[in-house]
This record gives structure tokens, sequence and C-alpha cells, in this order.
């Protein structure tokens, strides 16, 4: 049972919920800071106060469809070495299929990143980032059976800790002689990448994504599939209900295992490359050629003078702001993969967004201020288009679907939150 409520709680030592308006202002604020969210917040603002955060991260980590665009971003910004543990993943993993070397380039190219600025490098099938962080990261308080019916069931271990145990304790030999296949620790299934259902099939998931097409159908080409998101017993429960969608609940002659995980540590000691605090700023940053390095940008001057290139009524969501798919092959090229911007919900959006970076280009790269202020000097204007929308950026985590806009010159605005935040523009005169 799921109840919703409309005003905040307080939640006694007992599980007693009452409603904390009714409460005294001090007991609430008492009741706040024994919150998980307040207690990591706490540990990580450096502001000295909790209305006025300035959060500091333990780590960060990027997953091999998204650290080249940001590894772009940040040398083009100066970066000389990571200030923080910064792990590159490789569990996407989403062009083995199509481009021919570039998967393997951009690997290549992460690998030596790490060498250069002291990064993490996580090898291929080692494990799905959310997985590493939980176990090598993450810590207190720290912010990162089947055949004859048609169905199948697959299992993606989400590290190769995780499958080694589940090979350790018996239960992959169990899982193989039910017909159950054992894949890769890659991020496939969250985002529709590997085990796509067939067209008028469905698929139930213990993780996917927030958004429709999230199990990689394509509508637009007559595709209609569809992802229940369940948990993993009921999942057990409806393959073992020959397909029809069953909650662990409705089983009543169900006798489950007291089964205790292990985390084998040594598994990541002699697989991981694990250059943080070793930066070496000698090291030749290896470029397929297909990575691109970002176009030339002019500094941001005291205002901005911006028109609009696109409006939109409801989310633009990051999948219509950059697609997944063959978009994806051009990902470690800026100017490519922008010109897939909005192509799905907007096809003219990017050569209007390019016919206004024409016109801007000169007057922003003229006499760039040495002040923070050029007032009266029309080369303190820096312009540029704008996309408008009541909600821009929900969806997955899509670098690129931030960075493409900023590539054709433009600047998001929106009244509400999501992905990538809100901006609000002024003129200070």
């Amino acid at each position: 049972m799921v109840t919703l409520f409309d005003h905040g709680v307080i939640l006694d030592a007992a599980g007693n919920v009452s409603d904390a308006s009714a409460a005294p202002s001090h007991a609430v604020e008492a009741g706040r800071q024994k919150t998980m969210a307040y207690r990591i917040l706490a540990a990580h603002n450096h502001s000295g106060d909790m209305r006025h955060l300035e959060l500091k991260f333990d780590s960060m980590v990027s997953p091999d469809n998204n650290y080249v665009n940001i590894l772009q971003t940040a040398r083009a910004s100066g970066l000389t070495k990571f200030p923080m543990p910064y792990v590159l993943s490789n569990c996407h993993n989403t062009l083995c299929a199509v481009g021919g070397t570039i998967l393997e380039d951009d690997h290549a190219f992460g690998l030596s990143n790490a060498e250069k600025f002291g990064g993490i490098f996580v090898p291929l099938y080692r494990g799905v980032l959310h997985q590493y962080m939980r176990e090598k990261m993450a810590g207190g308080g720290k912010i990162n059976g089947i055949p004859g019916n048609g169905l199948n069931l697959h299992v993606n271990p989400a590290s190769l800790p995780v499958m080694e145990d589940l090979m350790r304790q018996g239960i992959g030999s169990e899982l193989a002689i039910a017909g159950v296949t054992m894949r890769p620790c890659i991020c496939g299934p969250c985002f529709g990448v590997t085990d796509t259902p067939a067209n008028d099939q469905l698929s139930i998931r213990h993780v996917t994504r927030n958004y429709a097409t999230r199990e990689g159908s394509k509508p637009g080409q007559g595709q209609m599939a569809a992802v229940c998101l369940m948990d993993a017993r009921s999942i057990a429960a409806t393959v073992r209900n020959g397909g029809r969608l069953t909650a662990a609940t409705e089983l009543t002659n169900v006798e489950y295992r007291n089964l205790h995980p292990h985390f084998n540590e040594k598994i990541y000691e002699h697989q991981i490359y694990d250059n943080y605090g070793h930066a070496d700023p000698k090291v030749k940053l290896v470029k397929g050629p297909n990575i691109a390095d970002w176009p030339e940008m002019a500094p941001l001057k005291e205002h901005l003078l911006l028109k609009v290139a696109g409006s939109y009524q409801g989310s633009v969501t990051t999948d219509e702001l950059v697609p997944s798919g063959e978009a994806s092959s051009y990902r470690s090229n800026p100017e490519k993969i922008s010109g897939f911007t909005m192509i799905s919900r907007d096809p003219q959006y990017v050569s209007t967004a390019k016919a206004i970076r024409v016109l801007e280009a000169a007057p922003n790269f003229e006499q760039a201020p040495k002040t923070s202020r050029d007032a009266g000097d029309p080369n303190g204007v820096t312009f540029g288009s704008l996309m408008v929308s009541d909600q821009i950026g929900d969806g997955s985590s899509r670098e690129q679907a931030a960075s493409c806009q900023k590539v054709l010159g433009g600047f998001f605005y929106t009244p509400g939150y999501a992905l990538y935040g809100k901006f609000t523009l002024e003129s200070r005169a």
C-alpha cells in the first residue's frame, strides 16, 4: 500500500506518521536533521549554512557513452588533473555493433585521459558504473527458472564480483540448468540496448529507465513493445506462473533461502586502473579519427542578447535533445553530434540555430572583455540562440544533451527543474 501525502510529515520512533504543519517548528527542524538526506548534505556542505548549500562531492563517475564529451569539455576548460576520484566506466558499450573502430577508440581515449589527468579506468565487462561506485566509492555519509512456454529469462550481474559470488554459491549453476542466460555487466537492460523485446511483446525487468521507448523499440517505424518494472522476486513469480504478471505476494507455496552476499575485492585489485593522485601531464592522449576537440568558444561577456531558435510546450527530454541509436556513433565529435539536436521533434531546429550562430560568431570573438563589466560597450554583449520549454532535460543522463546546445551557440531557458537545472537570464545595467 502506498499512501500519498500532500504535506510534510514527521515519523516517530514507533513508525507513526503525523502532519508536520501541526508540530512546533523546533520539532520539525529536529526531525529534518535526523534524516539521511540532511546528514549527507551537512557532511558535504562547505558554506556553514544549511539553507545556502555549497556542496563538494567525494567522487564522480561517467560511462563510455558520456565521458569522451565530458573530458573534451574539461580539457577545453583548462583541466590539468582530476581534483577528486573520477571513474571512467566502460559499461554502456553501446557502439559494439556499429561504427567500426569508434567504440574501442573511445575506450583507448578514456584510458589515456586516466593516465594523463589521474583518473580511475574500469575496463569493459568488469562492472556497471552504479555497482562499481557502490562497491568501491560508497560509504557512510558519502555522496556518489523455462522451455516450451516462449519465455526467456536473462540475468545481468551488475559487476564481476557479483557474478563471482553467484558462481561461488552455486546459484549461477542453478540458473544455467534452468535455462537462464548470464550476461556481461553492461548497462543494456536499463536503457534499451540488447534484449529489446520483439514487436508486440512485453519485457519485465528489475531495472529500467523512466520514459517512453526505453526498452529500445522504435514506434516511428511501426514497432511497439513495452517494459514493466518489477522487483526480482515478482519477476521470478511471473516466470513460474507461465508469463502472467504475478506479484511475489500472490504465491503462498514458496520457500525463500537466506543467502548472504560476499564481495571479493581481489577481483578489482588487478583489473582496475586506479591512477588517482598520479597524473602525468607528459602522457599523450590517444585519439582515434572519430574523436574531435571542441570548437573554439568565445568567453561570456557582461550581457546576453538571445534570439529564440525553438519554443516548445511541455517537457523536452534528453532523448529529443540528442537521440540515442545511430546518433551515438558521433558522440565523440561535438560538431557532428550537435547536428542531431531535436531532430525527432523539430527537424528545423539545427538549421535555425546554426544560422543564428553564423551571425553571432564575429562579434562574440571581437574584443573579448578584460573585466567583468563593459557597461555601454556593445562588445560587452554575448549573442546567441535560445531554446525555451516548460521543462528541459527530463530523462536519462546524457551530457551531450547540454553540450550540443552550447556547440550550436545556444542557451536553455526553463521555468521548471529538470536534469540540467534552471537557467535564469538577466541583464545588469
